[in-house]
């Protein structure tokens, strides 16, 4: 009889945490639940281990995977039911309602809600306020220079000539000659 059911087989078709029930004969299959600790494939034995009576070694034939299906439970990840235009529309706009697609949404609504997408905000904002905290300060620093050169009497390619190497790592070309050309009255 244990023939007859599908997963009833050899050792090989048993995993390691697999859920099985004892096959005890034509009329009877234990209502307990048993996990699947050891397989045997080479003296095609399985180790069971069951919520009363602990590790036991047990023949294939006499065992059951339960599956949903066998146990008579139905599958929430199925799609059941008929097809219409709503379902069809639900799906384009939702996706499927598949456990997986389920865990994804509650992982992106729940990142939302924790602020995770807020942070990047923040950061981002934070990285900009330094990066012009940065520039005017050394925009003003740069001006300065030149401001202190044009007093000192130094015409322009001299103040250029001076700046220059203080500046050359820090910023442009082409800002400091922009700078040199606003202050001597040039542009």
């Amino acid at each position: 009889m244990p023939a007859l059911f599908p997963n009833a087989a050899a050792a090989e078709s048993f995993k390691v945490g697999q859920q099985v029930k004892w096959f005890i004969n034509e009329g009877a299959v234990s209502p307990y639940i048993g996990r699947v600790s050891e397989v045997c494939p080479g003296i095609n034995k399985v180790w069971v281990e069951w919520p009363i009576g602990g590790n036991t070694q047990m023949d294939p034939t006499d065992l059951i995977i339960v599956t949903a299906e066998s146990d008579g439970i139905s599958q929430i990840d199925k799609e059941t039911g008929y097809g219409s235009f709503d379902k069809e529309k639900s799906k384009k706009n939702f996706g499927d309602l598949q456990p997986r697609s389920l865990v994804r949404l509650a992982n992106k609504i729940a990142s939302e809600i924790s602020g995770e997408m807020e942070s990047d905000f923040r950061r981002s904002v934070q990285a900009e306020d330094i990066a012009q905290k940065f520039a005017s300060d050394v925009i003003e620093k740069v001006s300065s220079d030149i401001l202190d050169c044009k007093k000192s009497g130094m015409s322009d390619v001299q103040a250029y000539c001076e700046v220059y190497p203080k500046y050359e790592n820090i910023c442009s070309d082409h800002l400091m000659r922009f700078a040199i050309g606003k202050i001597y009255g040039q542009q």
